[in-house]
């Protein structure tokens, strides 16, 4: 898997020889065909000026894959890979700046030109996602730390031409982040992408299932940065490990507990459907709820979506022999709200919320 360098802050570049101009052809060599994890190139803009990756024809990179992955700086010693292919991402290449492309597979050789057509010859800025006039159906997503020092995202879109397979017109692979913080789309192929081409969303539900890796045990944030386009398809991310299905047009921020470093591979999804298809009466009521963290210790806190928090909310904490423990009304309006737990035993408790929709039981376990 590729790495980069980087200079430190305080560093000043000195660039020295004829500034470039003209057409640039690189011929790139590849062992991909005997070694299927090769063919990355690490290039350069090698102009005096940014560059607009989104300008490059295909016939401009005969041979390589459509995605590009830079690396950039997000603290002395940190930093994460930003990817763009197809026009979802950002294109945009500053002066010296390096970026890894691979040579397709079953190619031995590609070649990649450069061009001053390509290069950005007005002021522009260089954290945009892609043209407004683009209709495509889009989510990003945004996982986040605690301190919110530590972030990273991905994108699925919906197009005619797209399959669920991997396709280096439309996908692009996952390069590991060294912070250890990593957000993904896990396909059935096996390789994580960063950008996942879809087909074009119909009246089917269509499920994402999503890679999570975190540095270390803790609270994390999943946000949905983005929902473009999606007209009246709704889109709910699942937690299976809290059994929730939280709606992002009404809720699009989920926060979450990680006890080890490895939050599991199937514990996310992204799904695409009427909520009358994926569940009915109270499993899918229960859905909707979170309570973490779990286990908890001192406190834990209760996220109601948007449809039950119209009327107050009775709350009712009992333990496994079905005495009940702590009692609270839940004041409507409010999405979260907070149990304390500081003079609970230890033990598995069941929390039951009195809805007007209906009675939600989830299962709680105190340390």
């Amino acid at each position: 898997m590729p790495t980069s360098g980087q200079l430190l802050p305080t560093a000043t570049p000195t660039y020295q020889g004829t500034l470039t101009s003209g057409d640039r052809t690189l011929t790139l060599t590849s062992t991909r065909t005997t070694y299927p994890d090769g063919g990355w190139q690490l290039l350069g803009n090698p102009y005096p000026a940014p560059l607009n990756y989104a300008r490059v024809d295909a016939a401009d990179r005969a041979g390589l894959e459509g995605a590009i992955y830079v690396y950039q700086s997000t603290s002395q010693y940190l930093g994460r890979y930003r990817t763009y292919v197809n026009g979802i991402g950002n294109p945009v290449l500053p002066l010296g700046q390096g970026f890894f492309a691979r040579v397709a597979a079953g190619q031995s050789s590609a070649t990649m030109t450069f061009r001053n057509s390509q290069r950005l010859t007005v002021p522009s800025g260089t954290s945009f996602l892609r043209p407004a006039a683009d209709a495509r159906s889009l989510v990003q997503l945004t996982l986040q730390d605690a301190s919110l020092s530590l972030a990273d995202e991905a994108y699925v879109h919906f197009e005619q031409g797209a399959t669920t397979a991997f396709e280096p017109a439309f996908d692009a692979e996952k390069l590991a982040n060294p912070t250890g913080l990593n957000l993904a789309t896990r396909p059935a192929s096996g390789q994580p992408l960063s950008i996942d081409g879809q087909p074009a969303l119909d009246a089917s539900p269509r499920v994402v299932p999503l890679a999570v890796g975190v540095p270390a045990p803790g609270v994390y944030t999943l946000m949905a940065s983005q929902l473009l386009n999606l007209s009246a398809v709704p889109v709910y991310l699942r937690d299976a490990q809290l059994g929730t299905l939280t709606d992002l047009r009404q809720q699009p921020t989920h926060r979450f507990t990680v006890a080890t470093a490895a939050p599991g591979a199937a514990r996310f999804e992204l799904v695409f459907a009427p909520r009358q298809v994926l569940a009915t009466g109270p499993a899918a009521l229960a859905e909707q709820v979170a309570l973490y963290p779990n286990p908890a210790r001192a406190q834990a806190t209760i996220e109601l979506p948007a449809s039950l928090r119209r009327q107050p909310v009775a709350a009712t904490l009992l333990d496994a022999l079905g005495r009940v423990v702590r009692q609270q009304v839940l004041p409507a309006g409010r999405p979260a709200h907070t149990l304390p737990l500081a003079d609970i035993a230890t033990g598995v408790y069941s929390l039951r919320l009195t809805t007007e929709a209906g009675t939600v039981v989830k299962k709680l376990v105190v340390e």
